[in-house]
């Protein structure tokens, strides 16, 4: 449990102080669009302990459109607390690779609706929105043991067909 919880204003100021030039131009670099202060993952490790997770609080960074922020909420959501909109807003609003192929799907992984989001996203028109999804079955795949090999197998021949096309 955390001492004192931190509202949104409160962490978007922390994100702001761990951020530096460098880092902001290195995940720029690699297709990170602005807004964002340039944050490196392992400094969010420690604000992550006075955060503690907190979907609320993680749905309210990711609304601001802060690439820093909205990573920073995949790691403090809990999927299964998120909705299936939210997640669909995720995957939709997700600006840059290491959002839509790692903060999104490691949420949607966790939600009971994962599969049928998974296999949504693949066949969407939006190149990230399709990475989303692939994520989020990989993730299915790793974490459930529940799975229907059939289905597995269809998306295992569609990925192969798609790859040598």
């Amino acid at each position: 449990m955390r001492a004192a919880a931190m509202n949104a204003k409160d962490v978007m100021k922390a994100l702001e102080r761990l951020g530096t030039a460098q880092t902001k131009k290195t995940w720029m670099r690699h297709g990170c669009p602005e807004p964002l202060f340039g944050v490196k993952i392992g400094d969010m490790k420690p604000l992550m302990k006075k955060t503690g997770r907190d979907t609320e609080l993680a749905k309210a960074l990711f609304r601001t459109g802060n690439a820093d922020a909205m990573y920073f909420a995949g790691l403090i959501a809990v999927g299964r607390e998120l909705s299936r909109a939210d997640l669909e807003d995720w995957a939709r609003r997700a600006n840059w690779s290491m959002i839509s192929e790692y903060s999104v799907p490691w949420n949607a992984a966790e939600h009971p609706d994962a599969w049928s989001l998974g296999c949504g996203w693949i066949d969407a028109r939006e190149e990230k929105v399709v990475a989303t999804g692939w994520c989020t079955l990989s993730g299915v795949l790793a974490m459930r043991e529940d799975l229907d090999l059939k289905a597995v197998e269809k998306l295992l021949q569609r990925a192969v067909k798609t790859m040598v096309a």
